[in-house]
């Protein structure tokens, strides 16, 4: 289901449109770029992690001189990952980032070549496994996709009545319903989505037709996600 386009330029956005930015102007300290990343988590307490990753050599052709350096792996790829698991800002490479499937957060996006936004699954951070989506943004360089960047957000953090706010600035709609299966709450997204198909405005009524859907189901997630990438579990913005 898609929505009119939104001119909210999203975190992940603003970060690959600056890493964008200072590619061109032949900024190429890796340094920096972290920096950028970790002030960027420090000011938004919402955030899981803030990180981006680079194909290989796309940065400065220095990645062999950067293997496991901190928030490298063995690559010396730019894969550099600052987050707060365990309430402690720090620093550590992404992984998975190359695997189909568990590199999905990283592969469709850069494929899709737009904002994408994924759905739940869990990531490996800080030596445990959290249950995370991801608003993520490719870096292009001279018309070429060379990388992306991305916000990671706790689904459990989601789940909480404030955060409301945090969901409209992923361009989402979503549903969430009670443990009996019976609507609890519709965001403004979800209801200005549905308002452009019904012909009404809506306000936390459902329309009967997807009502009927629902209840056909013995089991249903407690959240819709809408998918603009076709085959991909994402909506690309």
């Amino acid at each position: 289901m898609q929505g009119p386009p939104s001119n909210v330029i999203s975190t992940a956005q603003a970060l690959a449109l600056t890493f964008s930015g200072m590619r061109e102007l032949g900024i190429l300290d890796r340094a920096l770029y972290g920096n950028i990343l970790q002030r960027i988590l420090v000011q938004h307490p919402e955030y899981l992690g803030v990180w981006t990753v680079w194909e290989p050599n796309a940065l400065d052709g220095r990645d062999h001189e950067f293997a496991h350096a901190p928030g490298h792996d063995g690559t010396g790829r730019f894969v550099p990952l600052w987050n707060r698991a365990g309430g402690v800002v720090h620093l550590e490479p992404n992984v998975n980032y190359d695997v189909p499937g568990q590199g999905d957060w990283y592969l469709l996006p850069t494929q899709c070549g737009r904002e994408t936004v994924m759905d739940p699954y869990q990531f490996p951070v800080a030596g445990r496994k959290e249950f995370i989506t991801s608003q993520v943004a490719p870096i292009f360089y001279q018309g070429r996709c060379v990388g992306a960047a991305g916000v990671d957000i706790e689904m459990d953090r989601l789940l909480q009545p404030e955060a409301e706010e945090l969901e409209e600035s992923l361009h989402r709609g979503f549903v969430r319903l009670d443990a009996r299966g019976r609507i609890d709450h519709l965001n403004a997204r979800t209801r200005q989505l549905l308002s452009s198909f019904v012909g009404r405005r809506l306000v936390q009524e459902m329309p009967a037709v997807i009502l009927r859907q629902i209840a056909g189901y013995e089991s249903f997630r407690a959240r819709w996600s809408w998918h603009r990438c076709a085959g991909a579990k994402t909506h690309c913005g």
